[in-house]
């Protein structure tokens, strides 16, 4: 079993407290200690601590007379004594009265800490060994303080500090690690949104619970009139669709820093983050892409993309982008060689018109899904098919699907009117359950369930009631979902989608957001 070596310089098990208290008298006596001798007080050495009072130091020896040095704190801490055995200089180079006998203490504020010391022999143990506190004996650690001008002469990996030099969050220090190459600040950051919702006037409100059931508050922030659709956050970019434009902010936190990046003239649908930039569109002519990963320049229309009716999800298998579309009476599949190349356009491939909703690619099986207003679910292995399989995963989706997600064990499609809920399985083409969450939420509608790495979570429309999200804490989504209530201030009876800040399963990528 591997063990760590706490050495002195850093384990202190009474950090900022003195061991002892001193009493109203205390006996003194003198050990041999370090080559020389030791003041020890009522027979234990170690730091004294003491409050506002008088203490008597009983019976000093006129061989070790004693002086606290007090200089600049002598309205906090004064002393006296029986017999005065004349001046000496004291290690601040300050003269002092040396008293024995019966020496008296009078401590009237907080003076921090000072030393006592002997006329012939020193500190005798006593530097910085007096200490105000209201408090002794309570255990804990210290860390090695100061700036980068100090650092050890030696420096190993896993080694920390307090750098009195560095600032975070309103600070007067921060911590340091040495990582074997450099030191690094450790700074302090605030909890971000684990996930975000818009109401109908787009108001902006989250929460930090991982499990979304509890916190929801406002951001105090307004994007735009229109429901947040599909985005995204990769770990350091939030980027979302709201009303006819993309909004993004850098703030990790999710809830402050918003502004457009972009105007898609009509509906803003749906995000994508590639791993090297980002893809979005919407209603009309409109796939966008731009290669800056902060996303706020550098929008590009796609070539070879022509007027669809609505844009559908958008996916992706690590080098390309796909997308079905709604077109009225076909679908309208979008596909391309590369993230950022002209799109090529598959009318008609496959049989989900009247409304083509949605793409996934199941990284597990390396399967292309395409899915729309209908009960069949399309799928094939390649991403341009000359035909494809088809499967229904229930009878009762009659209005189709428009989201999927997957959790590392189950798939989820959901999002219709139907069922009021959504089917999942444990195989992405086959053995589908239902489950409807819609009983007790008064729901006539959800908006696609996706998961966190801790919950399963949706958006959804109440007919009575306050219900606009459900989650449930647990991978497996057959169980029992929660209602939550819509946050205070929120206008509206939906949340259409809700946004999570970790997506552990995303296309290829692994722990988005994490």
């Amino acid at each position: 079993m591997a063990t760590t070596k706490i050495i002195s310089e850093v384990l202190d098990l009474n950090a900022g407290r003195a061991d002892y208290s001193l009493t109203a008298t205390n006996t003194v006596t003198y050990v041999g200690a370090g080559g020389g001798n030791q003041y020890v007080f009522n027979g234990a050495y170690g730091t004294y601590g003491v409050v506002n009072g008088t203490y008597v130091l009983s019976s000093i020896s006129s061989s070790h007379p004693i002086a606290i040095i007090n200089n600049g704190k002598t309205s906090e801490i004064s002393y006296t004594g029986a017999v005065n055995e004349g001046t000496g200089t004291g290690p601040d180079g300050n003269t002092y009265t040396f008293y024995s006998g019966n020496v008296t203490i009078t401590v009237s504020g907080n003076f921090d800490t000072v030393s006592y010391y002997c006329l012939n022999h020193g500190y005798m143990g006593g530097k910085d060994n007096l200490i105000y506190t209201n408090s002794v004996g309570e255990s804990g650690l210290k860390m090695p303080s100061g700036t980068e001008l100090n650092r050890p002469a030696t420096d190993v990996a896993a080694m920390i500090r307090n750098n009195t030099n560095e600032t975070s969050q309103g600070s007067a220090s921060c911590e340091e690690y040495y990582n074997g190459t450099e030191w690094k600040v450790i700074t302090n950051t605030e909890k971000g949104a684990e996930w975000i919702i818009t109401d109908d006037i787009g108001n902006l409100f989250y929460t930090t619970d991982e499990t979304g059931l509890t916190g929801w508050t406002s951001a105090g922030v307004t994007l735009e009139t229109g429901h947040m659709q599909p985005g995204v956050f990769n770990g350091s970019i939030w980027v979302v669709p709201t009303g006819n434009h993309i909004y993004a902010t850098d703030n990790s936190s999710g809830t402050t820093g918003w502004g457009s990046v972009l105007n898609m003239g009509d509906t803003a649908r749906n995000v994508m983050w590639t791993g090297t930039g980002w893809v979005v569109n919407g209603d009309g002519n409109n796939y966008y892409y731009t290669t800056d990963t902060t996303a706020q320049t550098g929008w590009t229309l796609y070539s070879g993309s022509t007027s669809v009716t609505t844009g559908g999800r958008i996916a992706n298998d690590g080098t390309n982008m796909f997308a079905v579309n709604r077109d009225g009476t076909n679908d309208n599949t979008y596909t391309t060689s590369n993230f950022f190349s002209a799109v090529t356009n598959q009318a008609g491939l496959f049989d989900v018109n009247l409304f083509g909703r949605g793409a996934f690619y199941d990284n597990a099986n390396s399967l292309y899904f395409k899915f729309g207003k209908k009960s069949t679910v399309y799928y094939d292995s390649d991403i341009n098919p000359s035909g494809s399989t088809g499967f229904i995963p229930s009878a009762t989706a009659a209005d189709g699907y428009d989201f999927m997600d997957y959790n590392g064990t189950y798939y989820a499609l959901g999002g219709n009117n139907q069922i009021n809920g959504f089917v999942y399985s444990t195989s992405s083409t086959s053995g589908y359950s239902v489950k409807d969450i819609s009983t007790g939420l008064n729901w006539d509608r959800n908006n696609g369930q996706i998961w966190n790495g801790t919950s399963w979570g949706c958006g959804g429309r109440y007919t009575s009631g306050d219900y606009v999200m459900a989650f449930i804490n647990n991978s497996d989504p057959s169980g029992t979902w929660t209602g939550v209530s819509k946050p205070t201030g929120f206008n509206g009876t939906r949340a259409t989608h809700i946004i999570p800040r970790k997506r552990p399963y995303y296309n290829t990528l692994t722990n988005l957001g994490a």
